[in-house]
């Protein structure tokens, strides 16, 4: 009777969870035997079948996927594993603003932070424009421009589990009008007048 050794399965995996924005997984069969080759047959949820040592799966859906191992031996001898990995979502960045065009008369600028994300929390904020930069989480931002033109403003978020967008709004600065005016003489009589 020939007794035949079964493989011993390993994953190596580069990392257990990404943003679904930004995906750059990379599976490795690590499965060893004594005697002779390998085959691998992987079972990505949501995402496919793979015979390949290595392989780079792209999730197309946020949550928590299995996958499965299978290693074969010449002699059909066969072990699996599973592990999970977590795909996030990445969070909306979103600016609200009650208007796009103001006056150049030191007017307030009012912004608020309207982000959302469809699994966690938005964790930091970055407010930028062309004075400074506010790296609080605090959701509103207050900017004022010395300068007619177009001006521009970011808003960049980091959710609970480091996905990150960014978004930004134009402003346009209108220059202050000059009062002028001009007279077409300063003295007429009164019953012909016409200034």
């Amino acid at each position: 009777v020939t007794v035949w050794e079964n493989p011993i399965p390993k994953i190596y995996l580069n990392d257990f969870s990404q943003c679904q924005n930004v995906q750059n997984f990379i599976f490795v069969d690590s499965s060893f035997i004594n005697v002779g080759p390998l085959n691998s047959v992987w079972d990505v949820e949501k995402v496919g079948i793979f015979t390949d040592k290595i392989i780079n799966p792209v999730f197309n859906e946020i949550g928590l996927f299995r996958i499965n191992l299978k290693s074969y031996s010449l002699n059909n001898c066969e072990s699996s594993i599973d592990t999970f990995i977590h795909i996030h979502s990445k969070p909306q960045a979103k600016i609200f603003s009650s208007d796009t065009q103001f006056c150049l008369n030191n007017q307030k600028i009012d912004l608020i932070d309207i982000s959302s994300n469809l699994s966690g929390e938005i964790h930091k904020r970055y407010w930028e424009d062309e004075s400074n930069l506010i790296t609080d989480s605090a959701k509103s931002f207050t900017s004022i421009f010395t300068e007619s033109g177009i001006h521009k403003i970011k808003l960049k978020v980091i959710s609970d589990s480091n996905c990150i967008d960014s978004t930004y709004q134009y402003f346009r600065i209108f220059p202050l009008p000059k009062a002028d005016y001009t007279v077409n003489d300063s003295a007429q009589c009164l019953s012909s007048n016409d200034y």
